[in-house]
């Protein structure tokens, strides 16, 4: 299957960061002015708990105590639906994946199997302080519905995976030479602008 549309090729977004840095956020953003599709594994391992599917039990047990989904269950989730989008659809936004170096270097043949070259790798760079800020903003918003994995416990569990586990991804794309990144701190419509520049792309609606 080709990885072009008229002429221009499947655009792949991966944003990094750690939790509360904003790749939900910027993720939507660039879905409604690029017309992307969104990809966010935990976003797909929600589904498939709330489905009750196979998948989704073997799951539960990961998410709920803020450990890492193994590496086989997530890599055949994100290769089976970019197998189906790229050729399809303008460009692919990955938040939250890859997570381990192992991830990242599969998903790398994934993109040069499918022939997929023009890629992004974007670094939301915030720091501690300013992650905890917004996540405990995220759940003073959310009030009685607030996110499961943004429990206090659940959220300090997900910060040490992050450094341990996660951290050293961002380290592999540096080496690699394509690591891009963005200061996540501020107002949201500032850290998109910030990425749009980085991509060297113009929003459809022109903001």
């Amino acid at each position: 299957m080709g990885n072009e549309i008229g002429g221009k090729q499947t655009k792949i977004i991966v944003l990094l960061g750690r939790p509360g840095s904003g790749k939900g956020t910027q993720g939507e953003f660039l879905k409604r002015d690029l017309g992307f599709v969104h990809i966010s594994t935990g976003e797909i391992l929600r589904a498939a708990i709330h489905e009750n599917s196979e998948l989704g039990l073997e799951a539960k047990g990961y998410v709920e105590k803020g450990s890492l989904v193994p590496d086989g269950l997530i890599l055949s989730l994100i290769s089976d639906r970019l197998t189906k989008l790229v050729g399809f659809v303008p460009g692919v936004i990955f938040d939250g994946f890859p997570r381990t170096v192992s991830q990242a270097e599969s998903f790398q043949q994934i993109l040069t199997s499918l022939g997929i070259g023009s890629t992004f790798i974007i670094e939301l760079r915030l720091n501690d302080a300013a992650a905890l800020c917004r996540i405990e903003g995220r759940k003073n918003e959310a009030g009685s519905e607030t996110r499961n994995d943004d429990r206090t416990e659940i959220v300090a569990a997900r910060m040490e995976v992050y450094e341990n586990q996660t951290r050293p991804v961002v380290d592999f794309y540096e080496q690699l030479g394509v690591l891009r990144v963005v200061d996540a701190s501020g107002d949201r419509e500032s850290v998109f602008h910030r990425i749009l520049d980085m991509c060297g792309v113009v929003s459809n609606n022109g903001s």
